[in-house]
C-alpha cells in the first residue's frame, strides 16, 4: 500500500468518524428534547387536573383547569391552553440544549484528538526529513 493510499484510508477514516460523531448528537438531541416534553407533559397535566374547582381529567375538571391556568395571565380557557402547554415546550427546549451541550463538548474532543494526531503526523513528517537530509550531508 502506498503513503498516498493509507493517508486517503486515513483522512476517510476521520471523517466517517466525524460522520458518525454528528450522526449520534442529532441523535441525542431528539432525545433530549422528547424526554423534556415527556417531563413537560406529565407536569401539564398534573397541573391541569389539580388547579380547577373540579378536579380531575373529566370535561369539568378540564374546564375548569384550563379557566384557573388562563386566570393566572388574566385570562380564560384559551389563556390557560397556553400556560398548560408551556412546561412542555420549555422543558422540550431545556432537554434539547442539554443534548446539544453535551453534542458540542463531544464534537470538541474528537476535533482536539484529530488536531493532535494530525501535528504529531506531521512532527513525524518533519523529523524525518530532517534525518534524511542530515543523513544525505553526512554521506556526501
Amino acid at each position: 500500500m502506498t503513503e498516498q493510499t493509507k493517508e486517503n484510508l486515513d483522512d476517510l477514516h476521520r471523517e466517517n468518524v466525524k460522520d458518525e460523531v454528528n450522526r449520534v448528537a442529532k441523535e441525542n438531541e431528539k432525545i433530549g428534547t422528547v424526554l423534556g416534553m415527556g417531563v413537560g407533559s406529565i407536569t401539564s397535566v398534573a397541573t391541569l387536573s389539580s388547579l380547577g374547582t373540579v378536579q380531575g381529567l373529566s370535561a369539568a375538571g378540564i374546564s375548569s383547569g384550563l379557566a384557573a391556568a388562563g386566570g393566572l395571565v388574566g385570562g380564560g380557557i384559551v389563556a390557560g391552553a397556553s400556560v398548560i402547554a408551556a412546561p412542555v415546550a420549555v422543558l422540550g427546549l431545556i432537554g434539547y440544549s442539554i443534548f446539544k451541550f453535551q453534542g458540542n463538548k463531544a464534537q470538541a474532543r474528537l476535533d482536539a484528538k484529530l488536531l493532535k494526531e494530525e501535528r504529531d503526523g506531521i512532527k513525524k513528517e518533519v523529523t524525518d526529513l530532517e534525518d534524511s537530509l542530515y543523513f544525505d550531508f553526512e554521506h556526501d
